[in-house]
């Protein structure tokens, strides 16, 4: 009689670290998923500022070259040039990018899944 209490609370024992062991590994790939979209928001920023980078160091050439432009004007008379805004917001390549990135996540999420 003893034995089967015994039997009965192990295996109520069991149950609840198989309950534990359960929500601990989905908790787990829920973090991973997590990191992951950080990641990915991470490796979006920095595209994103090396692209503003690229940018601004084009329109800052572009201004010394109508300075000097302007100072080799003729009649050595400084001409005002307007300053151009060259800079093109290219939507498509950050799409794409975007989908191929979104595209590696879900294949490491379900990579991760299968664990």
């Amino acid at each position: 009689m003893a034995a089967l209490k015994e039997l009965r609370r192990l295996r109520d024992e069991e149950r609840t670290l198989v309950n534990i062991a359960s929500k601990v590994s989905d908790q787990l790939n829920r973090l991973k998923v997590e990191e992951l979209a950080l990641v990915s928001m991470i490796r979006q920023n920095s595209t994103l500022s090396d692209e503003e980078k690229t940018t601004q160091e084009n329109q800052h050439q572009i201004t010394l070259k109508t300075e000097t432009v302007s100072v080799e004007g003729e009649d050595n008379k400084p001409t005002e040039l307007p300053t151009l805004d060259l800079s093109v917001q290219s939507t498509a390549g950050h799409v794409h990018q975007f989908d191929e990135e979104e595209e590696e996540d879900e294949d490491d999420i379900e990579a991760i899944l299968k664990l």
